[in-house]
């Protein structure tokens, strides 16, 4: 009895390993280990108001924030500052430009700190009407992928994004968002990123609402409680039907 249980314990070591960046291996799938940015508010007045990661130091979190606007036409208020996981060099902020017509609403700065001080590296494009972005991290084997709720009053879906070469590069849209009795709310709480047999899968441990807010928005609920299933086939994001 005693060698068949060090057997099974020897298995489960085998199959289950941990690598530097946290992330962890079961069974030929790699899931990525999770970074959710703790926010400070930094009021200013009745109307300015920005937030930043309690991991970055006041004083430099007020350095890149006045770079950004100062520098950028980013606008003062709603902004937000994350310190980028493993990187000490790197930082995302969460900001509108001022006066853009076409390519406006918050997008994703990609900021570097350098002997010269900060440098911006790369933007995304604006969430368009969207009042909010907020990102979560993801990271795997040298990788960096974030998700980033989108919404108003609701959710209206997920957008993802991947650092490569320091560059934001824009891995799609995920038109989900999570239903409760009032409304649809952010779904990446409940998501999950894996590596499988070398695809990108987005894992979603919860019932989902398609195309939230939309015309032909419609419930899913999941089968026998397994997840709904996303898959990057390199260009955007398919339903694992």
């Amino acid at each position: 009895m005693a060698k068949i249980i060090r057997v099974i314990l020897y298995l489960i070591l085998f199959q289950l390993s941990f690598d530097f960046s946290g992330s962890v291996s079961f069974g030929g799938e790699l899931i990525f280990k999770r970074f959710q940015p703790t926010m400070i508010e930094v009021k200013v007045d009745e109307n300015l108001h920005w937030d930043y990661d309690n991991k970055i130091a006041r004083q430099k979190a007020e350095t890149i924030y006045n770079y950004i606007h100062q520098k950028h036409n980013a606008e003062k208020s709603y902004a937000a500052i994350y310190s980028c996981p493993g990187r000490a060099d790197l930082f995302v902020t969460v900001s509108a430009l001022i006066n853009t017509q076409e390519n406006y609403g918050k997008r994703f700065f990609l900021i570097e700190e350098g002997e010269q001080g900060f440098s911006l590296l790369s933007k995304t494009h604006g969430m368009m009407d969207s009042y909010i972005l907020r990102p979560t991290f993801f990271t795997a084997n040298n990788r960096t992928i974030i998700l980033g709720d989108t919404g108003a009053e609701y959710s209206w879906g997920v957008v993802a994004f991947e650092i490569v070469n320091d560059k934001l590069k824009d891995l799609g849209t995920i038109n989900v968002a999570k239903p409760t009795e009032e409304d649809t709310v952010n779904p990446i709480p409940d998501a999950q990123l894996k590596l499988s047999s070398g695809k990108l899968i987005v894992e979603f441990h919860t019932d989902l609402v398609f195309d939230p807010g939309g015309y032909n928005d419609r419930l899913a609920k999941r089968v026998n409680n397994q997840p709904i299933n996303f898959e990057y086939d390199g260009k955007k994001f398919l339903l694992i039907k």
